[in-house]
């Protein structure tokens, strides 16, 4: 009887954290967004995250700013995070609130789920539409070594 509680219990426990790291990010904030290729700026937000949670960095680099190109390699920027603790990871994230601050650039707060344990932070991440495409200046992660703007002096 006791060993039929206890696996009972590892069930619910397991039942319990594999719930709770289930990826469902909140973007319900991103309909209706007032900009230009409005579609494509929710696409692409989503799509940076999905690859920033797989670890996939290479592919978010397509995501970065024409500034963050010129002063950081592609190479530099996977070896980066390649260097960072490999026990972190990204969970999920909700989208906290949208600022529209022109056509070409939108500011959100974002509600991170991310390190070794689920940590939850609220990050300023910034987009700029560029080139044809949205691109983000600042991912928010407090794992990322470009988590915050790159500031260029003149």
């Amino acid at each position: 009887m006791k060993s039929l509680i206890a696996l009972l219990c590892l069930v619910f426990l397991f039942q319990g954290c594999s719930s709770s790291q289930k990826w469902n990010p909140d973007v319900h904030l991103l309909e209706g967004v007032p900009v230009p290729e409005n579609g494509f700026f929710k696409r692409d937000f989503v799509r940076f995250y999905q690859l920033f949670r797989d670890k996939k960095w290479e592919d978010t680099y397509v995501y970065r700013t024409r500034q963050f190109k010129s002063l950081v390699s592609n190479s530099v920027y996977v070896k980066a995070f390649d260097l960072c603790d490999p026990a972190w990871h990204l969970y999920n994230y909700n989208v906290k609130s949208v600022t529209v601050f022109s056509e070409v650039r939108v500011q959100l707060v974002v509600e991170l789920f991310e390190a070794k344990k689920q940590v939850s932070t609220f990050r300023v991440v910034d987009w700029v539409f560029e080139d044809g495409a949205w691109k983000i200046e600042n991912d928010g992660s407090t794992r990322s070594p470009f988590g915050t703007k790159l500031i260029l002096k003149n």
